[in-house]
Order: structure tokens, then C-alpha cells, then sequence
């Protein structure tokens, strides 16, 4: 019996554990991971707050504006699994792209944006502080540092 309740205990840890992996934002539609190439820049334009339910993304190659590509974007906020979003992007203008999603919590997010252009799909890693109210001061975006 000890067995049993054992295995079941087991099982289910796996089937939770499959459940968060296989939710996660990647899965969504936008890949977790893609080359890098540090002749591609991205961010977000202005401040980031929870008010905001669309945003824009701003994209450049070598500082000029990246035209034509599919854009993604998936975040996780800094220590709190499970509160990641994954949304595409369409192209406003030249090198600006709007993606549609809320952030439900101030604080840090790991963002990692994912333009895609012919066969080369490239991942531009960054942090974003996501504000409570627009109203409210302070910087939106830090550029991720490699080490």
C-alpha cells in the first residue's frame, strides 16, 4: 500500500511537472530559443506598465530598422515561474512591431524577443521593468549583459 500511494505520488509530481513545461510560453507558438547575433537590437519603445495591454517592439540589424520579419516575444517575471507571457508581433512600421499582451505584476521580467527573417530566427535577450502604473517614474528596459 505504501508502494502504491508512493507511485501515485510520483506520477502525479510528473504529470504537474509535464503540465508547466508543456504550457510554458515557448510552446505557444514562440520558440524559447534561437541563435543570437549581436548585429540585432531589440526593445521595447517606452515605459512598460501593467496598464498597458499592447506594446511596441522595436527591432534593428547593424542600427537600421528590420522590415518583413516575424517577431515574437516570451517573457518570465524574475522568480516566479508560471507568470511568463508568449505573444507574436505585426508589423506597425519599418523595424516597429506591436504585440498584444498585460503584464498582472510589477517587478522584473526576462524577456527574450525572437525575430525571424528568411531561414535565420534570432533571439535578442533582455530585461524589462514593468512599472505598476504608467503614471509611475523610473526606467522600463535594461539591455541583458552577457558573461
Amino acid at each position: 500500500m505504501k508502494r502504491l500511494a508512493a507511485v501515485v505520488l510520483i506520477s502525479l509530481a510528473a504529470f504537474v511537472a509535464a503540465m508547466v513545461v508543456f504550457s510554458s510560453p515557448g510552446r505557444k507558438g514562440c520558440p524559447l530559443a534561437a541563435d543570437t547575433n549581436r548585429s540585432y537590437s531589440s526593445r521595447f519603445e517606452g515605459a512598460v506598465s501593467m496598464d498597458q495591454s499592447t506594446h511596441v517592439l522595436r527591432v534593428t540589424r547593424d542600427g537600421r530598422p528590420v522590415s518583413g520579419a516575424a517577431v515574437c516575444i516570451n517573457t518570465e517575471m524574475i522568480g516566479m515561474s508560471g507568470m511568463g507571457y508568449s505573444a507574436k508581433a505585426h508589423e506597425l512600421d519599418p523595424g516597429r512591431y506591436r504585440v498584444e499582451f498585460r503584464f498582472a505584476m510589477p517587478g522584473d521580467y526576462r524577456a527574450n524577443i525572437v525575430t525571424r527573417k528568411g531561414t535565420a530566427e534570432v533571439s535578442t535577450p533582455l530585461t524589462v521593468k514593468v512599472r505598476r502604473s504608467s503614471t509611475q517614474p523610473g526606467r522600463s528596459v535594461h539591455r541583458s549583459r552577457r558573461r
